[in-house]
């Protein structure tokens, strides 16, 4: 228990002559034996407090020693109380993030090894399309090995956009507690945290629940940057995202958005998707668990897609089969750019 004091408080000429004691409000004279609380300056007779005499003579002559009143013993005890409160709160999110970045070194693992096959497998592809080019240049070469050719390549075309697929699934796992604010305006980026909580005010969501905040790319005078947001759980994520269509209007009275953070692949497949709302070719789109949901029409259930294969194939009616054999993802989306700028 803290017992301890500055010497000034039990001195008469130190004392304001018209002190009363904290304890029994009568007047502390120039006659009284008293002591101050060092932390509420309060007097007190010593009998008030049971102070023996030989105690007030040790707090008046010893450095170093400050005397709390009964109530400021109660408040110091609840504030040390508290701070261990805090200390073991420390220690568990400390476990949570050693925990955190174990698992975020084996998911980089993963998309290493993944990435090796990817690389592998391409390779495979281009030897495999160099062969097929100097078959085709060879005279008699028979239609039915270049079919079969053909079919060789389809297949490792199709084992490289699964190596993708893993991958993009791997990435978009990892931004699970992550959402995407669109137009907010810029302030401090000290108080990003604080202006990202003032946006919709949810008493369930404090700064401890945000683990990290950046605003993506160089800051420009005409447009705000995208803030990403990654809560410490998944469960403060769902609750902020639940509230997005809550938000405030911005800068230029536009109005703040609230998405999901997609992966590069994902919000490319998600932005040809919205094109294809805007040209009716589709009648309704939206994201759902970091995957792109699309409706055809009022009558049939919604679907999710992953690639811009299905998503061609759901709008346009043919297989990927059915049109010349591309060799990555990216020529995908430029067959994919290509059906959509001749709408």
């Amino acid at each position: 228990m803290p017992t301890a004091r500055s010497k000034e408080g039990t001195s008469a000429e130190n004392r304001n002559p018209r002190e009363t004691c904290g304890k029994c409000d009568e007047e502390v004279s120039n006659s009284d034996l008293f002591v101050m609380c060092s932390t509420c300056s309060l007097h007190y007779h010593i009998q008030c407090q049971k102070i023996s005499k030989g105690k007030l003579k040790v707090i008046q002559e010893e450095d170093g020693i400050l005397w709390f009143c009964h109530a400021c013993r109660r408040t110091t005890r609840n504030m040390i109380g508290k701070m261990s409160e805090m200390e073991k709160r420390l220690v568990s999110l400390e476990s949570q993030m050693k925990t955190s970045i174990q698992e975020i070194k084996n998911l980089r693992n993963q998309c290493e090894s993944l990435q090796t096959k990817n690389s592998a497998l391409e390779k495979a592809v281009t030897e495999t399309k160099e062969n097929l080019k100097n078959a085709e240049n060879q005279r008699g070469f028979q239609s039915g090995i270049i079919d079969n050719l053909r079919r060789d390549l389809y297949k490792e075309h199709n084992r490289n956009i699964s190596i993708e697929q893993q991958l993009d699934c791997i990435k978009q796992a990892s931004r699970e507690n992550n959402v995407r604010i669109v137009d907010m305006p810029e302030s401090d980026e000290k108080d990003l945290k604080k202006q990202i909580l003032d946006l919709l005010s949810i008493p369930d969501i404090t700064e401890e629940d945000i683990q990290s905040t950046y605003r993506l790319g160089k800051p420009k005078d005409s447009k705000a940057r995208d803030v990403i947001v990654k809560f410490a759980s998944k469960q403060k994520r769902d609750i902020f995202y639940s509230m997005r269509k809550s938000t405030p209007k911005g800068r230029d009275n536009k109005k703040v958005f609230i998405n999901e953070d997609l992966t590069q692949f994902r919000s490319k497949l998600f932005f040809d998707a919205r094109r294809l709302v805007k040209t009716r070719k589709l009648h309704s789109t939206w994201t759902q668990e970091g995957n792109v949901i699309i409706k055809l029409n009022e009558e049939e259930s919604p679907v999710a897609i992953a690639t811009h294969q299905e998503l061609r194939s759901k709008v346009f009616g043919y297989q990927f089969e059915d049109i010349e054999i591309c060799s990555t993802s990216s020529e995908i989306d430029d067959c994919m750019s290509s059906d959509l700028n001749s709408l």
